[in-house]
Protein backbone atom coordinates (compact mmCIF):
# COMPACT_ATOMS: atom_id res chain seq x y z
CA UNK A 1 0.00 0.00 0.00
CA UNK A 2 1.58 3.09 -1.43
CA UNK A 3 0.90 6.67 -0.53
CA UNK A 4 0.30 8.47 -3.19
CA UNK A 5 -0.26 11.97 -1.83
CA UNK A 6 -0.67 14.12 0.93
CA UNK A 7 -3.04 17.02 1.68
CA UNK A 8 -2.65 19.77 3.82
CA UNK A 9 -4.90 22.45 4.75
CA UNK A 10 -4.41 25.04 7.59
CA UNK A 11 -2.10 23.11 9.71
CA UNK A 12 0.63 25.24 10.95
CA UNK A 13 2.34 27.49 8.72
CA UNK A 14 0.70 25.48 5.67
CA UNK A 15 -2.51 27.20 4.19
CA UNK A 16 -2.73 24.32 0.77
CA UNK A 17 -0.66 21.99 -0.01
CA UNK A 18 -1.25 19.09 -1.70
CA UNK A 19 1.85 17.13 -2.48
CA UNK A 20 2.09 14.11 -5.21
CA UNK A 21 4.53 11.38 -3.82
CA UNK A 22 6.49 8.41 -5.29
CA UNK A 23 7.93 5.32 -3.97
CA UNK A 24 10.76 7.24 -2.79
CA UNK A 25 10.29 10.86 -1.87
CA UNK A 26 13.06 13.35 -0.36
CA UNK A 27 12.02 16.78 0.67
CA UNK A 28 14.51 19.55 0.42
CA UNK A 29 14.75 22.87 1.28
CA UNK A 30 15.93 25.81 3.38
CA UNK A 31 15.15 25.74 7.16
CA UNK A 32 11.23 27.00 7.69
CA UNK A 33 9.99 26.23 4.78
CA UNK A 34 7.63 23.65 6.15
CA UNK A 35 9.68 20.24 5.63
CA UNK A 36 9.29 19.27 8.98
CA UNK A 37 5.32 20.04 9.23
CA UNK A 38 4.82 17.82 6.26
CA UNK A 39 6.22 15.32 8.17
CA UNK A 40 4.54 15.82 11.00
CA UNK A 41 1.02 15.93 9.22
CA UNK A 42 1.81 12.57 8.24
CA UNK A 43 2.69 11.07 11.43
CA UNK A 44 -0.20 12.64 13.20
CA UNK A 45 -2.64 10.86 10.71
CA UNK A 46 -0.81 7.51 11.13
CA UNK A 47 0.00 7.69 14.59
CA UNK A 48 -3.68 7.79 15.06
CA UNK A 49 -3.96 4.21 13.42
CA UNK A 50 -0.68 3.13 15.70
CA UNK A 51 -2.90 3.28 18.76
CA UNK A 52 -1.17 6.40 19.85
CA UNK A 53 -3.93 7.89 21.03
CA UNK A 54 -3.32 9.80 23.65
CA UNK A 55 -1.55 13.02 23.11
CA UNK A 56 -3.24 12.81 19.42
CA UNK A 57 -5.08 15.44 19.02
CA UNK A 58 -5.00 18.92 17.49
CA UNK A 59 -4.42 21.84 19.70
CA UNK A 60 -4.58 25.60 19.31
CA UNK A 61 -1.01 25.94 18.16
CA UNK A 62 -1.65 23.68 14.99
CA UNK A 63 -4.50 25.70 13.64
CA UNK A 64 -3.18 28.05 10.46
CA UNK A 65 -3.71 31.86 11.34
CA UNK A 66 -3.86 33.46 8.05
CA UNK A 67 -3.68 37.06 9.55
CA UNK A 68 -3.50 39.04 12.71
CA UNK A 69 -7.03 39.03 12.93
CA UNK A 70 -7.77 35.59 12.91
CA UNK A 71 -7.43 33.02 16.28
CA UNK A 72 -7.10 29.58 16.65
CA UNK A 73 -11.23 29.47 17.72
CA UNK A 74 -12.00 31.01 14.74
CA UNK A 75 -9.08 29.24 12.12
CA UNK A 76 -10.61 27.32 9.07
CA UNK A 77 -10.25 23.60 10.57
CA UNK A 78 -7.41 21.83 9.60
CA UNK A 79 -7.69 18.95 7.07
CA UNK A 80 -5.11 16.47 6.53
CA UNK A 81 -5.85 14.13 3.88
CA UNK A 82 -3.52 10.79 2.54
CA UNK A 83 -4.22 9.31 -0.31
CA UNK A 84 -3.44 5.73 -0.40
CA UNK A 85 -3.91 3.23 -3.73
CA UNK A 86 -2.39 1.11 -5.64
CA UNK A 87 -0.17 0.86 -8.48
CA UNK A 88 -1.29 -2.27 -10.49
CA UNK A 89 -4.49 -4.41 -10.04
CA UNK A 90 -4.80 -6.37 -7.57
CA UNK A 91 -1.69 -5.21 -6.54
CA UNK A 92 -2.65 -5.14 -2.43
CA UNK A 93 -2.64 -8.46 -0.77
CA UNK A 94 -5.90 -10.27 0.38
CA UNK A 95 -5.30 -9.05 4.36
CA UNK A 96 -6.04 -5.60 2.96
CA UNK A 97 -9.11 -6.17 0.72
CA UNK A 98 -10.86 -8.14 3.08
CA UNK A 99 -9.83 -5.95 6.48
CA UNK A 100 -10.29 -2.50 4.80
CA UNK A 101 -13.13 -3.51 2.53
CA UNK A 102 -15.10 -1.14 3.94
CA UNK A 103 -13.14 1.74 3.25
CA UNK A 104 -11.47 0.64 -0.49
CA UNK A 105 -12.46 2.52 -3.60
CA UNK A 106 -12.18 1.21 -6.81
CA UNK A 107 -11.36 3.47 -9.50
CA UNK A 108 -12.43 2.57 -13.43
CA UNK A 109 -9.20 1.56 -13.98
CA UNK A 110 -9.59 -1.47 -11.27
CA UNK A 111 -7.36 0.23 -8.77
CA UNK A 112 -7.59 0.31 -4.96
CA UNK A 113 -7.72 3.60 -3.27
CA UNK A 114 -8.05 4.79 0.46
CA UNK A 115 -8.45 8.08 1.72
CA UNK A 116 -8.26 9.03 5.47
CA UNK A 117 -8.56 12.37 6.64
CA UNK A 118 -7.59 13.93 10.50
CA UNK A 119 -9.95 17.20 10.51
CA UNK A 120 -9.41 19.65 13.52
CA UNK A 121 -11.82 21.95 14.31
CA UNK A 122 -12.85 24.05 17.40
CA UNK A 123 -16.03 23.54 19.02
CA UNK A 124 -17.97 26.45 20.66
CA UNK A 125 -20.15 24.22 22.08
CA UNK A 126 -18.14 22.61 24.14
CA UNK A 127 -14.88 25.26 24.16
CA UNK A 128 -12.23 23.04 23.11
CA UNK A 129 -10.55 21.46 20.02
CA UNK A 130 -11.71 18.52 18.40
CA UNK A 131 -10.15 15.96 16.20
CA UNK A 132 -12.08 13.42 14.41
CA UNK A 133 -10.88 10.83 11.68
CA UNK A 134 -12.99 9.65 8.66
CA UNK A 135 -12.30 7.58 5.34
CA UNK A 136 -13.28 9.41 2.32
CA UNK A 137 -14.70 8.73 -1.29
CA UNK A 138 -13.25 9.53 -4.19
CA UNK A 139 -15.62 13.23 -4.00
CA UNK A 140 -13.94 13.51 -0.83
CA UNK A 141 -16.96 13.42 1.10
CA UNK A 142 -16.86 11.41 4.75
CA UNK A 143 -18.00 7.58 4.51
CA UNK A 144 -19.93 6.46 7.15
CA UNK A 145 -18.54 3.29 8.67
CA UNK A 146 -20.28 0.35 10.72
CA UNK A 147 -17.47 0.37 12.82
CA UNK A 148 -14.14 2.47 13.36
CA UNK A 149 -12.02 -0.75 12.80
CA UNK A 150 -10.24 0.14 9.61
CA UNK A 151 -8.58 3.56 11.50
CA UNK A 152 -6.83 1.31 13.73
CA UNK A 153 -5.85 -1.10 10.85
CA UNK A 154 -4.16 0.88 8.53
CA UNK A 155 -0.95 1.17 10.10
CA UNK A 156 -0.43 -2.35 9.58
CA UNK A 157 -0.43 -2.04 5.96
CA UNK A 158 1.31 1.18 5.57
CA UNK A 159 5.33 1.06 5.99
CA UNK A 160 6.16 5.00 7.77
CA UNK A 161 10.40 6.03 7.43
CA UNK A 162 10.71 9.36 8.14
CA UNK A 163 14.60 10.44 7.74
CA UNK A 164 15.52 13.89 9.00
CA UNK A 165 18.79 15.59 9.48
Amino acid sequence: MNLQDVKIENFRGISFLHLPLDKLTVLIGENNTGKSTVLEAVKFVLNRSLGNQRGNQFTEYDFHLRDVNVTPQTAQPILITLHFAEENPDEWPDAIIQQMNEVIQLDSVGLNHIWLQAKGIFNPDTVSFETKWGFLNSSEEELILKNLTPINLISRFVPLLALRE
